[in-house]
């Protein structure tokens, strides 16, 4: 090995979340050397999110739970959501392999369930793993196609994203080599081609040389899934979340991430980990504080954040390892970069960055500095959730004029988007027996993070009166629109196409109204999530350069690149994509050959 490297390998991939561990996977099962590098201990957002994973046409799960589903039902209604973000093509290879993509992921020991969960809600409660994870039930998409449940939940209490990482985690590890506590900070360029990485390093240790495992001749196995005992218990640790990779609903990281990623680098050893140089240890300690309780304090994240800096500064020491066949870009996105979040998308500062402190936009930077080209950077969603309960969906939401603005049944980032066109103001105007039947589903159909927020919208969160006038000027709404909307609701056909049995006139005194407008509110927060990336060919996941042509020996996944979910956002979706464009991005890195 040349002097000026301190490591080489086929692929090297910056950044181990859900992304970069299928594409490691990937790489090495397609028989390269891989060397894996992340800033911290691996896991990013994928791991603190929800664990779910978009996919339909008649997965194994689906099967085992009696759902009847097809790839053209699904194709017609990605096509929908998807939007032009990506190419027809590429969206119908994505759903073409969806099946296949969940004995994948069961092959290499993500669990599944075929448990469906039976009412509408953002994530399910333990005991059920398969749900309607986007707008399919909603006006039009019914029209469209036979609705479905594609949310693949990972089986796991709590939210599931810990349980997925720590499989996907695991397998990567077994035919490649995990540097952690390594920051990329330049990307090496010779002749018009990326050829390494240069990097700052708090590790000590290099690890040992290690090459692809018998991994390469595995058969994957569908997945067996069964419900278990643990599914009805409530969970002990469970919390809250988000990647970028990744699909918290309103998942936080817990205290479990760091110990689950442990035990997978632990299962890696063979194969070589690094460890920490003293000063690693206070950057874990920091940057697991920085993601919980940091997620739901952003202040707070910066300013521990600032610490981790600062001991990288003055710590860390260079590092360079070289790609002869490539480098895969897999850092997370960029809800974090406050420059990039003022310039791309202003109308959103003011909701809960989804991610951790990764997702600071470095990777896209590395990319943009290499030669490739960004797109969709102002696509971002926003996440307004009405349900769980279920209850909820059954009233009406309206703006400061007092009328609907949308189907209240519909995926949350969808609500989102049509809030955030509308200023941000919103609230969901519901009567006794809503209130009622919301606070009796509470403990059947919530996580306890989800039954603390809707407890919040019943108490603290909305106004009540005895007549429509009165609420609406407690709340500051226009009496005559809200008259007019509680007249014309529970008509059929509903104006906005909301399926007959969640509509229902509103007659029933005391009326509420929830707040449910966008902004900065510990109880009930709006998680946001940027969408956008470095433009990739959709074959081969290259980067592309201004031109349309590949930034030679450079790739980019999951939310450092443009991918199925950059038009808009259903649950699952991103990860979905990370499992997707990481496989697709690491088999050409390895092979040569498109995807």
């Amino acid at each position: 090995m040349p002097q000026n490297w301190d490591d080489e390998a086929d692929v090297v991939v910056v950044g181990f979340g859900a992304a970069g561990a299928c594409a490691a996977i990937e790489a090495a099962e397609s028989g390269a050397e891989v060397v894996v590098l992340d800033r911290f201990t691996g896991g990013g957002a994928s791991a603190v999110s929800g664990g779910v994973v978009y996919a339909g046409g008649g997965t194994a799960v689906q099967r085992a739970a009696g759902v009847t589903d097809s790839v053209p039902a699904m194709l017609a209604y990605l096509s929908e959501e998807v939007g032009d973000a990506v190419s027809p093509e590429t969206l119908a290879r994505f759903c073409e392999s969806s099946a296949g993509m969940i004995d994948w992921l069961a092959a290499h020991g993500v669990p599944f369930d075929a448990s469906v969960c039976p009412f509408k809600t953002s994530y399910p409660p333990n005991g059920y793993y398969l749900y309607y994870s986007g707008s399919e039930q909603a006006w039009p998409y019914r029209s469209l196609a036979e609705p479905a449940p594609r949310g693949h939940r990972a089986h796991g209490r709590g939210t599931s994203g810990r349980v997925l990482y720590a499989a996907l985690a695991g397998a990567a590890l077994s035919g490649a080599r995990f540097r952690p506590r390594t920051r990329a900070v330049r990307l090496v360029v010779e002749s018009g081609r990326v050829t390494g990485v240069e990097c700052r390093t708090l590790t000590a240790h290099e690890p040992d040389r290690a090459t692809p495992t018998d991994q390469t001749t595995r058969e994957p196995n569908p997945p067996t899934p069964t419900p278990t005992s643990q599914t009805t218990h409530e969970p002990h640790h469970a919390t809250p979340t988000d990647q970028t990779t990744h699909e918290p609903h309103h998942a936080t990281p817990t205290d479990q991430t760091t110990h689950e990623t442990d035990r997978a680098t632990s299962a890696g050893q063979a194969t070589g980990v690094a460890r920490p140089t003293l000063a690693g240890r206070p950057v874990d300690v920091l940057n697991r504080l920085a993601t919980k309780p940091g997620l739901y304090v952003p202040a707070l994240a910066r300013r521990l954040h600032r610490g981790v800096t600062a001991i990288e500064a003055r710590w860390s020491r260079p590092w360079r390892v070289r790609a002869r066949r490539g480098v895969v870009l897999a850092a997370g996105g960029y809800v974090n970069d406050r420059a990039l979040m003022r310039e791309h998308a202003p109308a959103y500062r003011g909701g809960l960055p989804l991610g951790t402190r990764a997702d600071d936009g470095s990777g896209i930077r590395l990319g943009v500095e290499a030669g490739g080209v960004t797109a969709r950077l102002s696509a971002v969603s926003a996440w307004r959730f009405l349900t769980p309960p279920s209850a909820f969906v059954r009233g009406a939401l309206v703006d400061g004029s007092g009328r609907r603005f949308v189907d209240e049944s519909s995926y949350g980032a969808a609500i989102g988007d049509r809030l955030i066109a509308r200023g941000g103001r919103a609230w969901l105007l519901v009567d006794a027996p809503v209130v009622a039947r919301a606070r009796a589903e509470l403990r059947a159909e919530t996580l306890w993070f989800q039954r603390l927020q809707a407890r919040y919208l019943l108490g603290a969160g909305r106004v009540s009166a005895g007549t429509v006038a009165e609420v609406a000027h407690r709340a500051g709404v226009s009496a005559t629109g809200l008259a007019e909307t509680v007249r014309g609701y529970g008509s059929d056909p509903d104006e906005f196409g909301k399926h007959p049995s969640l509509v229902a006139p509103l007659s029933t005194p005391p009326y509420t109204l929830i707040d449910l407008s966008f902004g900065r509110r510990l109880g009930y927060p709006c998680p946001i999530l940027p969408l956008g990336g470095l433009a990739v060919d959709e074959r081969t996941g290259e980067v592309l350069d201004p031109d349309g042509g590949a930034v030679t020996g450079l790739y980019a996944a999951g939310r450092n690149a443009v991918g199925i979910c950059s038009h808009s956002y259903v649950s699952g979706l991103s990860l979905a994509d990370c499992v997707f464009s990481g496989r697709r991005a690491g088999h050409h890195a390895a092979t040569g050959d498109s995807w």
